[in-house]
């Protein structure tokens, strides 16, 4: 396998980004990684773990809405939103080699008791007007099957070095990362039998998942040279001899996609009108591409406004 290009390496930085909060002291904090699945303009939306947002409640210091303990029946969603009083989340856009930009995570959307969030990203006034979000993820979210090769992408074992300047006295923060690529298959599904279930359906698979690739995207080999999101990483169990946050490998478990159909995103802009549609609303309008066809599997989604409610892949 040749190396990857600079320019092909800029490009992966932006669709797969890292997501960082600004805590109450003013410091950067990694939470984990995200991925772009729909775009417009100097908007986007991305998919992430669900865990990595309610980090940043955790910042707050305030307690998440879902206990560890949330029953398993992940069939039974529940629309929740997390809105943020005191923590800014960003994710960073990699406009080329050498420069950075920061997008504001406007809104984020979650169906509970699943780990998988919705987040919708946009870049500011102080940003350069050129700078635009332009690529996007494909999906499939058809529930992944066992020994499909893979490759798990995020941003794991970041760095946060932090200096003073001497003259000004100002404090200055140099996020240092890293996007990985790690190879491996799906060598386990995770159905309604198992304990990890409490999060909705997934699998595990045969290759490290550090703390920082968490909400990163699962990237199914098997489409060549097409880059396509079959799941999420989710979490993974790091052994004593190894570096802190770093993932063994052991029981790294990831999410299935297809329960993000469900979610609601309130601020959707479909036909020039805004309101509330279903995530599998922008997939049948065409602004998500999914190549798992989630319409032909998912045929009990209401409406936006009802509140709980089952779904299933059949």
């Amino acid at each position: 396998m040749r190396p990857m290009t600079i320019t092909e390496k800029v490009a992966l930085q932006q669709v797969i980004l890292p997501v960082l909060a600004s805590a109450p002291a003013g410091r950067l904090k990694h939470l984990g990684s995200a991925f772009v699945v729909a775009t417009l303009g100097r908007q986007a939306l991305f998919m992430t773990a669900a865990h990595v947002v309610r980090e940043a409640v955790r910042l707050e210091g305030r307690r998440s809405k879902h206990h560890s303990t949330t029953p398993p029946e992940f069939l039974t969603s529940k629309d929740t939103k997390e809105l943020l009083q005191m923590v800014n989340l960003y994710v960073n856009y990699r406009e080329n080699e050498t420069k950075g930009h920061l997008a504001n995570i406007a809104h984020i959307y979650i169906n509970g008791p699943s780990d998988i969030a919705l987040m919708a990203a946009e870049f500011g006034p102080d940003i350069p007007e050129n700078v635009l979000f332009i690529s996007k993820l494909a999906i499939d979210s058809s529930p992944p099957k066992i020994g499909i090769p893979i490759i798990a992408a995020g941003y794991g074992d970041s760095k946060m070095d932090l200096s003073t300047d001497s003259n000004t006295g100002l404090g200055k923060a140099r996020f240092k990362h890293k996007l990985d690529y790690r190879h491996g298959n799906v060598i386990e599904s995770l159905g309604r039998n198992d304990p990890s279930f409490r999060f909705g359906p997934g699998f595990r698979i045969d290759t490290a998942i550090s703390s920082g690739m968490s909400g990163g995207p699962v990237l199914n080999k098997n489409y060549g040279d097409q880059i396509v999101a079959c799941g999420i990483n989710a979490s993974d169990i790091s052994l004593i001899d190894s570096s802190e946050n770093s993932g063994s490998g052991v029981r790294a478990t990831c999410h299935a996609l297809w329960p993000a159909m469900a979610i609601t995103i309130e601020h959707a802009k479909i036909d020039s009108v805004e309101g509330p549609a279903r995530f599998l609303e922008l997939v049948k309008r065409g602004f998500v591409s999914d190549l798992g066809n989630p319409t032909e599997h998912i045929n009990d989604v209401p409406e936006p406004g009802v509140k709980e409610f089952s779904i299933s892949w059949t």
